[in-house]
């Protein structure tokens, strides 16, 4: 009797079903780290935005309410694209910077929205609706 060689298809079919169950299974999982991950572009954009307005004030008499003058991208983006940047207020003395996320980066109902508030000295950091999100 000769030796078959090679796969049969039900045996092909069987991996291809595993295949497709460990998809499903892992896919979830690995678009929350991604999320939780992203989540490091609006810090650093926030931050950033404030050492910029940080360097405005020093030449003029107020912060600036213009995106573009203290952006690390020169316009409302944030630094890795997953945020959208904007100025709430500004004064004299305080400013408010927030960054809400943009495209698949808005899936992310847990940290919806950063906000770096300064004002008298003080530099408040919030998030929404989860309160830890600054710590992760």
């Amino acid at each position: 009797m000769k030796k078959k060689l090679g796969f049969s298809l039900i045996e092909i079919l069987l991996v291809l079903v595993i295949i497709g169950i460990l998809t499903v299974a892992i896919t979830p999982s690995f678009k929350g780290y991604m999320l939780r991950g992203n989540r490091s572009d609006a810090i650093k954009s926030l931050v950033h935005m404030q050492m910029n307005e940080e360097k405005w004030r020093v030449n003029n008499t107020s912060y600036t309410t213009t995106i573009t003058n203290i952006s690390p991208t020169g316009s409302g983006a944030s630094i890795d694209g997953h945020y959208t940047l904007a100025i709430g207020s500004a004064s004299a003395s305080a400013y408010t910077l927030t960054a809400a996320p943009t495209g698949s980066q808005a899936d992310d109902t847990d940290c919806a929205l950063f906000t770096l508030t300064y004002a008298n000295g003080t530099t408040t950091l919030t998030s929404s609706p989860s309160t830890t999100c600054w710590q992760q």
